[in-house]
């Protein structure tokens, strides 16, 4: 364990005392400057351009770190194999980033978005002036992905996009068993960055009545599919049933013979062991109508 802690710290100093080149850059001309990957270069030189009728470049990592190295620049390091040079469309993006903005926001609430990147999967000079954006169902799983927009003539012109945005999430605070009751003395929150997930996850704990419905393992994201209602009925608990029949109201007790969530059917028992069903209206409460 020490192993392993010391080499991710000796990782995150490498890291931190290097310069990282990102996996991509965008261009505004054909041209690869130095000052596209050097910041503050002291003198701007062309080190290639991209080859003609094309507008995507992809340069080995290492040959690119090589040619840096011999211009002065030796700290830079590079986490991909490739670093890919794209020629920027001179096109307005503007009402596909604000239908992507709308759909995250609309699905998380309290999200904070950095910055939204599109791009068209062809290098595109223009867009036509009328056209709807369409999303994927589920686009918002995940940080990166696909749409598309429909023409008048519903020709479709595709996009990839990728958002860069803080969450917030509940982490679980040790491994969880089935059905057990979810709140902040088992899950934490904690702001992340998005990624992708399985599920929606879960942003509000403290208004909703959730357990798991499997066994969650520690420090793991709760999303949607691995949680349900609470049950507010336990099997073999004693509950209170109310028969409301017109002006005449009616009382007692009986044992729960299966767990039951808000406005879910289940069957008890009364003392003379007779058997009805019931509607559960609260915490150990039922209703015979």
């Amino acid at each position: 364990m020490f192993i392993k802690t010391f080499l991710l710290l000796l990782i995150a100093f490498w890291l931190e005392a290097s310069q990282v080149l990102k996996s991509e850059y965008l261009l505004l001309s054909d041209d690869v400057n130095l000052s596209v990957l050097v910041a503050d270069a002291k003198q701007d030189v062309k080190l290639f351009s991209l080859d003609a009728n094309r507008y995507t470049k992809k340069i080995p990592s290492k040959e690119l770190l090589a040619t840096l190295k011999e211009l002065g620049y030796s700290s830079y390091k590079a986490q991909s194999r490739y670093i890919y040079f794209i020629k920027k469309s001179p096109i307005d993006t503007t009402l596909i980033e604000a239908t992507i903005r709308e759909l995250y926001v609309q699905k998380y609430p309290t999200i904070e978005i950095q910055s939204i990147k599109v791009l068209p999967r062809a290098y595109t000079t223009s867009l036509p002036p009328i056209y709807s954006v369409v999303l994927k169902e589920k686009n918002y799983l995940h940080r990166r992905g696909t749409l598309f927009i429909k023409t008048s003539e519903n020709k479709k012109i595709f996009f990839d996009y990728d958002i860069e945005a803080q969450i917030d999430v509940f982490i679980t605070r040790h491994e969880i068993k089935r059905h057990t009751e979810l709140s902040f003395a088992n899950a934490q929150p904690k702001r992340i960055t998005l990624d992708k997930f399985s599920s929606l996850p879960v942003q509000n704990l403290q208004s909703n009545m959730l357990q798991s419905k499997y066994q969650i393992k520690e420090a793991s994201v709760l999303v949607a599919r691995n949680v349900e209602s609470l049950s507010i009925v336990k099997q073999d608990s004693i509950v209170s049933v109310m028969i409301d029949d017109q002006n005449l109201a009616i009382s007692f007790t009986a044992k729960a013979l299966q767990d039951g969530k808000l406005n879910d059917t289940i069957t008890v028992e009364k003392h003379d062991k007779k058997r009805l069903k019931a509607k559960v209206i609260g915490t150990n409460r039922v209703e015979i109508k």
